[in-house]
Order: structure tokens, then sequence, then C-alpha cells
């Protein structure tokens, strides 16, 4: 029933590349194709053979992916965990979920690129999740295990459909079995794929995600590091856990990350002025399309999508217990995708008294928005409160009854 492979598209590109660089004969692999054999058989047939390391498939994976590597033992398991996911979810996308910590979900995955597999793993997990990367083998090793076999079993053992979570006390409802009837269709990123209308299967339908998810857990004990060794990227999540996290302890208002030909570079807003983050240059630029695969995880965008603009929303826990939300935005540029990001700390219940106006001013901005008809433009330059000035006139005139729409895009309070 546990496939544990690569999707298709995934297992042509990766075998293609090898060609094209001469690590592999073609020869090795065309007559098997043309006789009939799919891809993800011939990359599982290559990978036995020792044709192709599975280490290097893990590092390639994880480097575009900005996702990290591990390979967890048996006494690392959580029975909690491995339970937490439908069997439908764990067999189509080849992943096992195995540390179920303070709320945060671990999940091993083959293939990190398979359509929809981040929106699909929350909405399933109902909690934030941290994905892994791990080999085909060490896949296949960990579902040997009496202790994870016994587990499928449970799962399998209730109503089709529904997921048991962690909390065994609480039982699977079979009203949720619905939602883990839809078909994942997979994909590749970074180049489109024409395929044939007859056989797409239906796509795992998710919405976007209109409240704060927690995407990074962070405590005044956060450490931050001065140095980072370009040729490691195993430490992309914390080079962007620090990131965010330093322009909120350091009171920046915004995060621009941008590429050129020969560096990249961090800069922070603070009070208005633009400066240079010296210190994350030289990881950023060795490493500057896992650090940008990773942020756009965390924003819940689409990582194979490198040639449109997108948005999203991170949000972190800050150094004293608030949540902190960043406005997220990347376009791409000629040499790879600029991020820049827009810290909203403050505080969204902030009364209009509060904001420093004048006796004269402020009554006028009482009888502006108090008013029967009419529009009130709020104007100035980047971070001078424009937002927390019009969320301030909405708490003053929020009554029972008036009845008060916002059109916002993106919503930045919460």
């Amino acid at each position: 029933m546990f496939t544990h492979r690569y999707s298709p598209q995934t297992s042509e590109k990766v075998l293609k590349a090898l060609i094209n660089s001469g690590k592999i004969d073609a020869k090795e692999i065309e007559p098997d194709i043309e006789a009939g054999m799919s891809w993800e058989d011939k990359l599982d047939q290559c990978i036995s053979d020792n044709l192709i390391s599975e280490e290097w498939m893990v590092s390639m994976l994880s480097k575009n992916a900005g996702v990290s590597r591990s390979f967890p033992e048996e006494k690392d398991i959580d029975p909690r965990a491995v339970s937490s996911l439908p069997t439908k979810i764990l067999s189509q996308l080849s992943v096992l979920p195995y540390s179920y910590d303070e709320k945060i979900l671990k999940i091993l995955v083959l293939d990190p690129f398979y359509k929809s597999l981040n929106s699909t793993l929350r909405s399933n997990a109902n909690r934030d999740i941290i994905i892994e990367i791990t080999s085909l083998t060490h896949l296949k090793k960990l579902y040997e295990l009496d202790l994870v076999a016994k587990e499928i079993q449970k799962l399998m053992g209730v109503s089709r459909g529904s997921p048991v979570r962690p909390d065994h006390h609480l039982k699977a409802k079979d009203e949720a079995a619905p939602h883990t009837e839809n078909v994942v269709q997979e994909d590749v990123p970074r180049q489109e794929e024409e395929t044939n209308a007859e056989d797409e299967q239906p796509e795992l339908k998710t919405e976007k995600v209109t409240e704060p998810k927690q995407a990074i857990k962070a405590t005044k004990e956060f450490k931050f590091r001065d140095k980072w060794s370009p040729n490691d990227p195993d430490l992309v999540i914390k080079f962007c856990d620090q990131l965010l996290m330093d322009a909120v302890v350091n009171g920046a208002s915004d995060i621009h990350i941008e590429c050129f030909r020969e560096s990249a570079r961090v800069r922070m807003r603070k009070d208005g002025t633009m400066k240079v983050k010296a210190n994350y240059g030289g990881y950023l630029f060795k490493n500057y399309a896992s650090v940008i695969a990773r942020l756009k995880i965390l924003a819940e965008c689409d990582i194979s999508e490198r040639r449109l603009p997108q948005d999203g929303a991170i949000t972190i826990t800050g150094p004293n217990g608030q949540d902190i939300d960043f406005r997220f935005n990347v376009m791409p540029t000629k040499n790879g995708e600029r991020i820049v990001m827009r810290i909203l700390a403050g505080d969204a219940a902030l009364s209009l008294d509060k904001l420093g106006f004048d006796a004269g001013d402020y009554q006028k901005i009482i009888d502006a928005i108090t008013s029967p008809q009419g529009m009130v433009l709020v104007t100035g330059p980047t971070g001078s409160g424009k937002t927390t000035t019009l969320y301030g006139a909405l708490q003053y005139i929020n009554r029972p009854d008036i009845n008060i729409l916002t059109a916002e895009d993106p919503i930045e309070y919460y």
C-alpha cells in the first residue's frame, strides 16, 4: 500500500539532469524507458544498482527545497506522531510523521516538490509542522519497524479516511473522511509540464489561510549566530529564523533580500533608513536559492513558481511570547527572486488618542471618521503609521449599531 517513491515528474527530471551532466550514460536509462518502464521505477532501480547515490539525492533535494535532512532512528519515533495523519496521505505522499513535541509535528518526506505537499500536510495535521527530507532506504527501514507497523494497523482499523490524532483521548470523527478522499496531483518545480487532460487527476483544493499560523517558535533565549559557514546548507532554516528574529529584536520595519551577479545582501529598514546587514551576505549568496525556498515555504507560497510575483504571510513568536506577523512579497529579477517582508509588530488595538495627534488634529480626525458619508485618505511614507491609524479609526467607530466591512489585501492585523 505504501509506495515510498519519488513522483514521476521528479524522477524524470533527476534522471534527465544526470544524463545531460554526463554523470549517467543515456544507454543506462533510455532503453528501459522506451520499453515501457516508468521513470520512478527506473530511478528506484538506479538507486538500488548504486548508479545514483541516495546521499546525493537527499542533498540535492534539501538544497533546492530549503529543507533540512534527517535520519531518525527507532528511539526517535513517537507513536502519537505516526498516527497523526490518515493512511491515504501517508501512501500518496510517501511521508512519515515521527516526532510530536509542543504541538509541532515533524514529518519525513522523500519528495518535497509534490504539488500542495505543504498545505496538504498542514490541513490534515491541524497543527504546525516541520518538513524534513530523508532517503528512500531510510524511510523503508522506518516503515518496517514494529512500532510504526502497529500504529499504521491501528489507523487502518478506524473508519476509512478518519485520521487518528496524537491526542488519543479524542475520538476520530467520521465527518473527517471526505476531507481526505481527494487525490493529490503531483508536480515538480521550476518547469511547466504539458499534460493530457484525460490523464490529469483532480487536484486537492486548498484555500488560502486567513488566520495567522505560527511558523517559528522563538523565546528570550533565542541564540544568535555571528558567523555562518557558506558551505553548510543545513543551516538554512536557522539562518532564516535568525533573519526574522533579528528584525523583530532590533525594531526594524522591513527586511529586503536581494541577489546580484557576484553578491547578495540583506537590508533592514529602521526609523525609515535602510541598513545593510553585512554578516548575512556571504552565506546568503552561496545558498540564495535555498533561503528563498525556505522563506516561501514559511509564507505558504508556491516554491515551484519563480516567474511571477507572490504574496504571503509569516507568523513567529517574538521574544516576549507575542505573535509577530510578517507581510511577505517575492518578485522575480534577473539574478534571482527578491523578497521584501514588512514586520507588522504594532498593536492593532492601539487607540487613536494614543497615536500622538495634537488636540486640533485629533478632533478633525474624529469629525471625519464619524461623518455619515465621505472618505478619509491616510497617506505617508513607509513606516509612518498609516495602517495603525486606520485600525485605530476602526476601533473608535466600532459599535453594535454600525455595520463595518473592510477591503484589505493582504489583511495585516488580525
